[in-house]
């Protein structure tokens, strides 16, 4: 599914989408059926450690103004899925079971309802505290070179707060992370 939001903001104004809509999806889903998920920076949806869902957030900005005009965020679930592929089925999973409890209408429906109409800040919250990264070790790739460290804050704008090994500590603004244990 995808969603069209027109901002009209500069950059450095925009509120971090993609966490917001994380978050979103994490409270339909326990609103529509009690089940929690978990979320791993910056944009994945996690369930009983496997991952089920994604999050892609694109901004086009208008050479004229400067500002962002348009923001298109797409949103892949594995909603009903009895068997995966070979290599994927220790890294993915799904939401259900065939049959699915709800309808993925009903879905769709409740995840735009929670990011609509639910305050940003309740949003990040929720996000903060169903993050599967903060308080772990993360590996990731930072200059060519791979660095690990713990992941010690969120920020509103959606960056990683992590603590190298010589005590360092970094931003970083997207990426691919590992965590180094569940």
């Amino acid at each position: 599914m995808s969603l069209h939001v027109q901002p009209n903001l500069p950059y450095e104004k925009l509120p971090s989408y993609t966490l917001l809509v994380a978050a979103a999806v994490y409270k339909a889903i326990k609103n529509l059926t009690m089940i929690e998920v978990d979320i791993k920076w910056v944009n994945d949806i996690y369930f009983k450690n496997k991952k089920i869902a994604g999050i892609l957030t694109e901004a086009m900005t208008s050479v004229e103004t400067g500002l962002v005009t348009d923001v298109i965020i797409g949103l892949g679930i594995n909603f009903s899925i009895a068997d995966f592929p070979e290599d994927l089925k220790e890294k993915a999973g799904s939401l259900f079971m065939p049959p699915a409890p709800i309808s993925r209408n009903e879905l769709i429906s409740e995840i735009w309802n929670c990011f609509y109409n639910t305050d940003s800040d309740e949003l990040l919250y929720i996000y903060k505290e169903r993050s599967i990264v903060l308080g772990k070790e993360v590996t990731f790739q930072l200059d060519g070179k791979v660095k690990k460290g713990l992941a010690k804050e969120i920020s509103e704008f959606g960056r990683l707060q992590v603590e190298l090994e010589d005590k360092h500590t970094i931003w970083l603004n997207s990426g691919e992370i590992s965590l180094t244990n569940w």
